[in-house]
């Protein structure tokens, strides 16, 4: 039987091939959510799921009432990917090795576990619109931890951009990484204290994101 994910991944393909083959364009409506689930051969939860992640990623756009229209197909921010990650990485090799470095606390460490099962968790549901949500705020929480206020600015700062981004790359359904190994020994590194291993994990983290 075909998991959750792997029925959203090719709901998500799907989709994006039937806007191809009809030759849709911008602002053109979709057919209503009955007809194209038909037309398709998928369920209507594994529908919406779909139309949700490609809404999050600024692909569709749902107007209720109105129904769901095509917004773009290209990836649209003032920043490159490139430019992105590599600032995302600054931030995020400077905040885990400062974790790594302090004392956190067992509460610190519970809530920044929780949070890490709840991104594995809705990953490997195919959940991903809340997915990419719970990994950023797992990634914002370590930014937190190092109670940096430059640090915690420069994130937030970057972070919407960020969210748009992961939106888009999780529409490449061929080739998303899951990457949810790295993260288990991103916190595993925290929690031991290993500067030299939570710099390395971080760094091919955002190496994965940008492939």
């Amino acid at each position: 039987m075909a998991s959750d994910r792997s029925l959203v991944n090719k709901a998500i393909d799907d989709i994006m091939a039937f806007i191809k083959t009809k030759e849709l364009k911008v602002n053109d409506k979709l057919p209503r959510e009955a007809d194209l689930a038909t037309a398709l051969g998928i369920g209507r939860s594994t529908l919406r799921e779909a139309v949700k992640i490609l809404a999050f990623a600024d692909v569709l756009t749902v107007k209720q009432g109105s129904g769901t229209f095509i917004n773009a197909t290209e990836f649209k921010t003032e920043f490159t990917p490139s430019q992105l990650m590599l600032a995302r990485t600054m931030i995020e090799e400077t905040a885990v090795i400062k974790c790594a470095q302090i004392q956190l606390s067992n509460e610190e460490l519970l809530n920044l576990k929780e949070l890490l099962f709840k991104r594995n968790k809705l990953l490997a549901k195919g959940k991903f619109l809340e997915y990419v949500n719970a990994d950023l705020e797992f990634h914002r929480t370590i930014v937190n931890l190092t109670q940096n206020p430059f640090l915690i600015k420069w994130f937030n700062s970057i972070l919407e951009d960020v969210r748009t981004y992961l939106g888009h790359q999780v529409l490449k359904t061929t080739d998303f990484t899951d990457n949810t190994d790295l993260h288990n020994q991103i916190f595993k590194a925290i929690v031991d204290r290993d500067v030299t291993a939570a710099k390395k994990l971080i760094r091919e983290t955002n190496d994965r994101n940008l492939a």
